[in-house]
């Protein structure tokens, strides 16, 4: 499995592509089915070993033990970040100067000073004790929603870590919050990882996406919590379509097509399966699904996936194309949304 520049994901076409081993537990609060997996965690890991030449980070995946910020069953959006590169966890390819650290679970970290921010923690104390081991500072609680599987780790990190700060949406109600963050608030970690703040609402009406870029030369990533999965989205919990139409077709949809899209389950093969009733000619679709069953079968996680891949396989982000209004016999992009969740909500695939 390789990256080549920028960083991205290997074809998953024909079966090959980024990914690093991960564990599951069950699925939350975000009303999808969680037969496949539930929860994205970080219980086994690939180490990963390096080889560069002609421009290209080459990385292996093998399972090995618990490794950087390993847990079984904690919400955990597999990411490490540093100054120069975002990307997958453990067997990730991480593009860039400087050097290659396997990390793992819902984790951005700046290389340069070791100051590192969690995205929805669950288990603190084994984040707190592996942080410790690898000399990591804990600085920053990224919170997405207020649902106990993201947000249910909030109040035990702080009493561990009592000057970390707490990041959620204003309106969200989000346990252990001690900074309330609104649409388009820019927050910093270390010298070199800037994070933006994007209003999501639907799922829960303060629903926080959090947009990471590095230094020039890597893609960003975007970490969505349960508006927007691979090759789905959230339930419409506290919000309407147009709230979700303009979560994932403008605000996330406008992101650049390489930014690495961190969710907050593993539903891809569900996913996959219900958008090809939707969608049954669409080539990329059925490519994608055949890929994904492989990683499952594996043991592997679909996760990450890119604007760009969800462009062409999310039939929720597809709303806009005509072909696919036809399909579920509307005539705007809003119904077509609207009817697509409500397929999706009664299908028992």
């Amino acid at each position: 499995m390789a990256t080549g520049k920028g960083g991205r994901r290997g074809n998953w076409g024909n079966g090959r592509g980024r990914g690093a081993r991960l564990g599951v537990g069950e699925g939350g609060l975000d009303g999808e089915r969680a037969g496949e997996g539930g929860t994205v965690t970080g219980e086994m890991g690939g180490g990963g070993r390096r080889s560069e030449g002609s421009g290209r980070v080459v990385v292996w995946a093998r399972r090995r033990r618990r490794n950087w910020f390993g847990g079984s069953g904690a919400t955990g959006h597999g990411v490490a970040a540093r100054a120069t590169s975002v990307g997958m966890e453990d067997g990730d390819g991480l593009r860039g100067k400087g050097r290659w650290r396997p990390v793992r679970g819902g984790r951005i970290i700046d290389e340069a000073t070791k100051e590192a921010a969690v995205v929805d923690p669950v288990e603190p104390h084994k984040i707190l004790r592996v942080a410790q081991e690898n000399g990591v500072d804990l600085k920053l609680v990224l919170t997405t929603h207020h649902h106990w599987d993201h947000a249910g780790g909030n109040d035990k990190i702080k009493q561990l870590v009592p000057e970390i700060k707490i990041f959620g949406g204003s309106v969200d109600n989000v346990q252990g919050c001690t900074n309330k963050v609104e649409n388009g608030d820019k927050l910093s970690l270390g010298t070199g990882i800037d994070i933006l703040c994007l209003h999501t609402p639907c799922h829960t009406k303060g629903h926080i996406s959090y947009y990471v870029t590095g230094k020039e030369g890597d893609d960003p990533a975007v970490f969505t919590g349960d508006t927007l999965f691979v090759a789905g989205c959230g339930k419409f919990f506290e919000g309407t379509a147009e709230q979700m139409y303009q979560s994932l077709c403008v605000t996330l949809g406008s992101l650049p097509k390489p930014t690495r899209v961190y969710c907050g389950h593993e539903y891809t093969v569900k996913n996959l399966q219900f958008a090809s009733t939707v969608e049954p000619d669409n080539v990329r679709i059925s490519q994608k699904l055949s890929w994904a069953e492989q990683k499952r079968h594996t043991g592997l996680p679909t996760v990450p996936s890119t604007i760009e891949e969800e462009l062409e396989t999310n039939p929720f982000m597809r709303v806009d194309l005509p072909e696919v209004q036809e399909k579920v016999s509307c005539k705007s992009p809003v119904d077509a949304l609207r009817e697509i969740r409500q397929r999706k909500d009664n299908w028992r695939g």
